[in-house]
């Protein structure tokens, strides 16, 4: 049986405006938000960035990646991050991964891929030929292809992380020890006394 406090959704041929307002109501009547980068943030959160960030550039680290490599992955989070946080008041994070994400990601493609085609020609000594053109023009037709869903899930792994502090925080995995305590014993049964009242 439906809950009448939740509404229907609407129907399969609806626009994306009205799934979108569903998808809200639905969130808000539950008390819940989308997984995001917080506005605001404490301490903690700070130590949390540190962190992460230190396991990435360990991660890169183990693979040898070259420090190009470094700022390049932390321009990219970093970027998400900043539009998960600013981006349509930071409601909509999803989309705000996408609309940010695939611009940076296309970005350091073309401006790396086109850093590689020109060291490679000045150390070759060769010309630019007309297939190296070609390859250029065909990443900025695949990139976007490729951009938005590499995108959507690196906003979605950085919103998991804060969707993972704020069930921790709020209790969800850590629960009030009190609750976890077996309930007080009941006061015994007073047996009756063999004196008479006074």
């Amino acid at each position: 049986m439906l809950d009448p406090e939740i509404p229907p959704p609407p129907d399969p041929d609806a626009s994306v405006e009205e799934w979108r307002k569903a998808n809200d109501l639905f969130l808000a009547r539950q008390g819940r938000r989308a997984a995001r980068v917080p506005r605001r943030f404490g301490v903690g959160v700070l130590l949390l960035f540190v962190l992460l960030y230190s396991l990435l550039f360990s991660f890169l680290s183990v693979l040898g990646a070259p420090a190009v490599v470094f700022a390049c992955v932390a321009l990219y989070v970093t970027s998400i991050g900043l539009g998960q946080m600013l981006l349509f008041g930071g409601e909509r994070p999803r989309e705000a991964s996408i609309w940010v994400g695939t611009p940076v990601l296309m970005l350091i493609y073309i401006v790396g891929s086109a850093a590689a085609l020109l060291s490679d020609v000045s150390q070759t000594g060769r010309a630019l030929l007309p297939e190296d053109l070609l390859g250029l023009a065909c990443s900025l037709v695949m990139g976007p292809i490729l951009a938005v869903p590499i995108s959507y899930v690196t906003g979605a792994a950085i919103a998991g992380v804060f969707l993972l502090l704020d069930r921790v925080r709020t209790g969800v995995w850590n629960p009030d020890p009190d609750r976890l305590l077996p309930p007080p014993p009941s006061p015994p049964d007073e047996a009756p006394s063999s004196r008479p009242p006074a």
